[in-house]
């Protein structure tokens, strides 16, 4: 079935009567169309199983706007414009209704007649977002809502209790959010009657407070939890998450919480978590058995949070781990240090490593990543780095490497030893970088994408081998070109070619052509990378021994 797009078309609220057919949509789409008012042939001629009006402000509907849809229409998204009642009397007849989605109504009393739910006895999802509700009646749910299989209730700030009276009656529900509101205390037995309950999402509220046994009823079934954006501390949650066994949890949000302390019991009777998010806490050492029991984590975020050190044994016990979050780490003026790593005796599995915004040490990250075998997307932009060690990617599998705004100013050949049949994006840009040796690329039969945009050159005929390089590769390859950022390679030095793009000034120069320099020598490469590193240490101790 094909889907009506008109998303995002100023004004737009009706559909021309030249397109209208007998053929049956899967969506007509006016999300943030800036519509007002739905009039009586709007729609006319048209037939679809889903109708979406979000983020729109709609003031009026007329009673037949939707009369042609009575069969087919399965799924409707309304947007109001914060001031007028909910227009149930223009849904009437939509017996095939299945999802309601309303925001920006005015729906005060949320008792048992609020929702006609005997107009849609086929209804299976009701979200109702920013609604103004002040009061949530006990019997809601009580004797027509039996078939709704997932509720979303957010951003009605008036409601600051969670009303078990009423959720006991969805006992058919699977998903269940109650997100956005103004939530202190989360209630003992609050959702204990919910025993189908897969995901439950209560973020975004003020809960500081996990009220005993809260979570009684749903532990043994419950595959996704969502208490992100909240108040909590472990000591809020460590009672609560040790109570009983998690069997099916599978998916776990914390983050933006107030969490300082990993205790190594926190996730003892969460064995089957897969995906685990702690970013924007307050973490500032993870011990090394803080997540020994979860065996079957995949990807952990951390992101965010005060890290100093972290012990690379925390990531030995699950071997299906393979997605690390360390990005933007407050650090203050030291760098984040991975401990333990030479008593590390296993490889990990970690195929893709976010630290851009984390301050390193050159020496201690290098060390790391020497045990990841698997690694295949790194990205450390803004972290600090000032070298890329020869030979140090060869124990990787890497595809992807985004090293943009360090300090790297020079690429000694042998860098990118062992991805030469498998690195395919290298981002560089916003380095130091003011020349590059004729050897350093060429091996890379996999490359496509290349970014060395806002470095300073040295805009002499030692790189002019660049450029033919480069027009050599867009011979094979023409959407590496445009990869390439060529219209943002710009000369530093000599002064008279400063801001000049690279490829003007060097037509400007008159080069030999030399025979292609031989790169085969990776050892005497790695020499001269030696004696780099130990003329620099000559250089510091003059300065100290000066000052």
């Amino acid at each position: 079935m094909r889907v009506l797009y008109c998303r995002g078309i100023p004004q737009i609220s009706h559909v021309p009567q030249a397109l209208s057919t007998n053929e049956l949509f899967y969506e007509i789409n006016f999300q943030n169309s800036n519509v007002t008012e739905i009039f009586d042939g709007d729609l006319f001629g048209l037939r679809t199983k889903r109708l979406e009006y979000g983020d729109n402000q709609i003031r009026r509907i007329h009673p037949r706007a939707f009369s042609g849809f009575k069969f087919d229409l399965e799924y409707i998204s309304l947007s109001g414009d914060g001031t007028n009642t909910v227009p149930f009397y223009a849904l009437q007849g939509l017996v095939s209704l299945k999802a309601l989605i309303l925001e920006n109504y005015t729906l005060l009393y949320l008792d048992e007649s609020a929702i006609p739910f005997h107009n849609f006895p086929n209804l299976q999802y009701l979200s109702l977002s920013n609604m103004g509700v002040i009061f949530f009646s006990s019997h809601t749910f009580e004797n027509h809502a039996y078939k709704l299989t997932e509720f979303r209730f957010s951003n009605n700030p008036e409601v600051s209790t969670f009303p078990v009276g009423s959720m006991k009656h969805l006992r058919n529900i699977k998903k269940l959010t109650w997100s956005g509101n103004v939530l202190d205390v989360f209630p003992s037995l609050a959702i204990r009657d919910l025993v189908h309950l897969e995901m439950f999402d209560i973020s975004a509220n003020n809960i500081r407070i996990l009220e005993d046994g809260c979570f009684s009823g749903v532990t043994e079934h419950l595959q996704e939890l969502n208490l992100s954006r909240n108040r909590l501390m472990t000591i809020s949650i460590l009672r609560e998450f040790t109570r009983t066994r998690w069997k099916e949890l599978t998916s776990l949000d914390l983050s933006f919480n107030q969490v300082a302390i990993l205790d190594h019991s926190l996730f003892e009777k969460m064995k089957a978590l897969k995906h685990l998010d702690l970013s924007s806490n307050k973490l500032a050492t993870i011990g090394g058995k803080a997540l020994k029991h979860l065996t079957n984590l995949q990807s952990i975020d951390l992101s965010a949070n005060k890290l100093l050190v972290l012990n690379v044994c925390t990531l030995t016990f699950s071997k299906v781990l393979e997605k690390l979050d360390l990005q933007h780490q407050d650090t203050g003026s030291q760098s984040m240090e991975f401990k333990e790593v030479h008593g590390v005796n296993k490889k990990l599995n970690i195929k893709k490593i976010y630290l851009s915004n984390t301050k390193l040490s050159d020496s201690n990250f290098w060390q790391f990543l020497q045990h990841l075998p698997y690694l295949s997307e790194l990205y450390a932009d803004s972290s600090g780095l000032s070298m890329i060690i020869p030979g140090e990617f060869a124990n990787t599998n890497l595809t992807f490497v985004s090293l943009r705004h360090n300090h790297i100013h020079k690429l000694f050949v042998g860098t990118f030893t062992g991805l030469e049949n498998t690195l395919e994006t290298l981002n560089l840009g916003g380095n130091r970088l003011n020349e590059f040796d004729e050897c350093v690329f060429k091996d890379l039969k996999a490359l496509r994408h290349l970014d060395f945009s806002q470095n300073h050159l040295d805009c002499t005929c030692n790189l002019q081998w660049f450029i033919d390089w480069q027009n050599d590769m867009f011979s094979q390859e023409p959407d590496f070109d445009y990869i390439f950022h060529r219209f943002d390679l710009k000369c530093n030095t000599p002064s008279k070619f400063q801001d000049i793009y690279v490829q003007i000034a060097l037509e400007n120069l008159t080069c030999n052509i030399e025979t292609p320099k031989n790169c085969n020598n990776f050892l005497s490469t790695t020499e001269d990378f030696k004696h780099n590193q130990e003329n620099m240490s000559w250089v510091s101790v003059v300065v100290l021994l000066l000052l």
